[in-house]
């Protein structure tokens, strides 16, 4: 019997979270991001997870290397007028240069913040709302005390919102989905469509 055997190896997990040690700014943004990771990576049917540093993602984009149906998490991300927020979440198909979320990691250091850290902290939310990039602020203690249960929690916003962006691509476009699959036609889609969920959400 091999060690493998016992505690069987999931190398691109294994990757990611070496990967992400570098990128991230904390061990609890590390945290999260690796739970994320494992929810998104198995999210829709056909779709991959990526984690990339912004270097690379904008590289990869450059070299139009990322197809339409993947997620991309970029830590530390340098948005303009906010400076780094900790994740942005993208999905390049749909919109390569805004997130569709973007995840703040509050450390213990910021528990007890002074009354100008907790005003900038809002300054900064107050700028990314109004680019359209809506912020899930979680503390280090929540991350802690249950990553996966804030996996979830995300990964049911992005759901939620790409629901709501899909639904609006295709008023824009004039097309009634459900007739379109009952009929049989084709139209290009900025991803794969329709979209299979791998769970079932759980309400």
């Amino acid at each position: 019997m091999k060690l493998t055997d016992v505690f069987p190896t999931n190398y691109a997990a294994n990757v990611v979270a070496c990967k992400l040690w570098g990128l991230t700014g904390s061990p609890t943004e590390s945290i999260l991001t690796l739970a994320l990771y494992h929810r998104l990576a198995h999210f829709y049917e056909g779709w991959i997870c990526r984690v990339n540093s912004e270097h690379e993602y904008r590289q990869e984009l450059a070299a139009t290397k990322i197809n339409g149906g993947s997620f991309v998490l970029v830590p530390q991300w340098s948005v303009k007028q906010v400076g780094l927020v900790d994740l942005a979440v993208f999905i390049p198909g749909l919109d390569y240069r805004r997130p569709i979320v973007v995840v703040e990691c509050d450390g213990h250091q910021f528990h007890e913040r002074s009354p100008e850290q907790a005003s900038k902290d809002r300054k900064r939310m107050r700028i990314l709302q109004r680019f359209g990039i809506p912020v899930l602020p979680f503390t280090g203690t929540d991350v802690v005390r249950g990553s996966e249960d804030l996996a979830q929690e995300i990964v049911e916003f992005v759901d939620a919102r790409l629901n709501g962006m899909e639904r609006r691509w295709f008023q824009d476009r004039g097309i009634d989905p459900e007739k379109a699959l009952r009929n049989g036609l084709c139209f290009p889609v900025p991803y794969p469509w329709p979209r299979t969920r791998v769970d079932s959400p759980s309400f």
